[in-house]
């Protein structure tokens, strides 16, 4: 069981859309922010009886990969996080790291280096020792498939090498300095050695699945659902032992069926990237005796990505602008979002970088007819990628109607997750709709996935690029923070490389007393310490 579990109970319904590199937080912490909507008044609640060993959660984040070092999508790193683990791991608040397999370490004042010292007496799930060796084949994979491997590109750029000083020491370098490279660790899912050699990729593609983690990979069916049987010699035991043996996590298309199927009793939570739609939100009334939906404030972000490829539109800054002027954030974030924060400039409030002296997002159809009509814009059609789920459906037809009714040529392109991921990462869209977590309060990973042209946007420009690669290596906090935001500026006056909708807050349903089924306020999430607290039920 948890250690400590602290629950606000409030009424309050609103919503998010969440991704991102995610790192575990401990069964112990609990997310700032998070409050729970309470049984409906006049509702008895239901007796406390022992459970089932087995815990099912639905989700529409499937997974595509279950490679630990080469996923793009969360639903993929969610179910890697089940088997695998990293150096450090994210507190989501306060102080950003805390230990995981490393139980400290210390950064060369050059910033080019970390020493990690390991964890003692930790075991593979296959009874291997975990070693420093571990650690070091995992850069060295990293380094020699830095072209294709996600967390390399993404997360560390300039990783170089990897050295073992002793059996439970290890020493990461990079090539220039990078002050920021925690944010990266902390998605660095360690592998192990013996069983890579032994078993090369298919260790991940033929699901073997050898990992440090508290759950074992039983089963993996595409689109379906994954298995998970519980490590009974986890090595944390102390801080994390699950009342439940398994755990199915099963997938499913949209909000309407994977509510169906909670109420119907399939699933103890319904856990979704993008969170519950507030139209949802009514099918709960009646089920308060079972079921508390939990709210947390979060600082995840919508935006959209714009492609920059040879003879797109976006390459036209007041076509860029124009979009955005078509754009009535507040009558989306009313009627689709059912209300929330809009944030100032690119970056949400109180995260590294944000600037309250940015003007809002201005919704000013006038000017975006007088700015298009002042562009090399050509009446062509255009198509907004969008991932397949009923609010992210009704947002973009939203911003189709708003960028229509200006003059624009829009479409919507519904696509699955299996398909969004590969166009994403060959070009091959004209833009799209994402959400994305700012983990740990930093914009490491949005500029990052800019000067890295993580979604092969052809987007270049010297002077942000420039700003950026400031940032991500100034050993002085106060002018990092600086470079954040004026990165933050840059790109929010020119409208791109992307365009900031707005944030959101988040509501998952979940079965009084089940517990470690957590979205984070930095806007991450896990199930990895899913675990039952009966004296939680009211």
């Amino acid at each position: 069981m948890s250690k400590r579990i602290i629950v606000i109970l409030s009424v309050v319904l609103a919503l998010v859309m969440a991704a991102g590199c995610g790192g575990s937080a401990s069964s112990t912490d609990t997310p700032a922010g998070q409050t729970t909507a309470t049984a409906p008044s006049g509702q008895t609640a239901a007796p406390v009886v022992e459970r089932s060993k087995t815990v099912t959660i639905g989700t529409n984040s499937k997974p595509t990969t279950l490679d630990p070092n080469n996923f793009r999508d969360y639903g993929s790193q969610a179910a890697i996080n089940m088997t695998y683990e990293t150096l450090i791991a994210s507190t989501h608040v306060g102080d950003p790291y805390r230990p995981y397999l490393a139980k400290s370490w210390d950064i060369a004042p050059d910033g080019k280096s970390w020493t990690f010292q390991l964890q003692e007496g930790v075991l593979w799930n296959n009874g291997d020792p975990f070693t420093a060796d571990d650690v070091v084949f995992t850069v060295q994979r990293l380094v020699d498939n830095k072209d294709t491997l996600v967390v390399y590109n993404q997360y560390l750029p300039d990783l170089e090498s990897a050295e073992k000083i002793d059996e439970l020491t290890v020493k990461v370098n990079f090539s220039k300095p990078t002050p920021l490279a925690g944010n990266g660790f902390r998605c660095m899912f360690i592998i192990p050695q013996k069983a890579y050699e032994e078993y090369g990729d298919d260790l991940f593609n033929k699901q073997i699945m050898v990992g440090t983690g508290p759950w074992m990979l039983e089963e993996w069916v595409d689109g379906q659902y994954t298995h998970y049987l519980k490590n009974e010699n986890y090595w944390d035991k102390a801080n994390y032992d699950s009342y439940f043996d398994e755990v199915y996590v099963r997938y499913v298309v949209d909000d309407s069926a994977g509510v169906a199927a909670h109420l119907a009793g399939s699933f103890e939570a319904y856990f979704t990237s993008a969170g519950l739609s507030t139209d949802m939100t009514s099918l709960y009334d009646g089920a308060g005796n079972k079921t508390e939906l939990r709210v947390v404030e979060s600082n995840s972000t919508v935006w959209l990505g714009l492609n920059f490829k040879e003879g797109s539109i976006w390459h036209d800054e007041n076509i860029r602008k124009a979009f955005d002027a078509s754009i009535d954030r507040q009558l989306i974030l009313d009627t689709v979002m059912g209300g929330g924060a809009i944030p100032n400039g690119y970056l949400p409030a109180n995260m590294i970088g944000s600037d309250a002296t940015l003007p809002k997002a201005v919704y000013d159809p006038d000017l975006a007819k007088e700015l298009l009509a002042d562009s090399s814009y050509d009446g062509r059609e255009f198509g907004l990628m969008i991932g397949t789920n009923t609010t992210n459906e009704q947002l973009g037809l939203a911003l189709a109607d708003m960028a229509n009714a200006v003059g624009f040529n829009m479409k919507v392109e519904l696509t699955d997750l299996s398909v969004f991921t590969p166009r994403q990462n060959s070009g091959d869209y004209d833009f799209f709709l994402i959400n994305t977590a700012f983990p740990d309060g930093l914009p490491l990973r949005q500029l990052n996935r800019v000067v890295t042209n993580l979604d092969k946007s052809g987007y270049q420009n010297d002077e942000l690029f420039g700003i950026i690669n400031h940032f991500l290596t100034e050993l002085d906090e106060t002018k990092r923070f600086d470079y954040a935001k004026q990165a933050n500026r840059f790109i929010f006056e020119n409208k791109g490389p992307q365009i900031s909708l707005f944030t959101k807050n988040v509501i998952t349903p979940v079965d009084w007393g089940i517990i470690g089924v957590t979205y984070y306020p930095d806007g991450l999430w896990d199930y990895i310490h899913v675990d039952y607290d009966p004296s939680l039920i009211p």
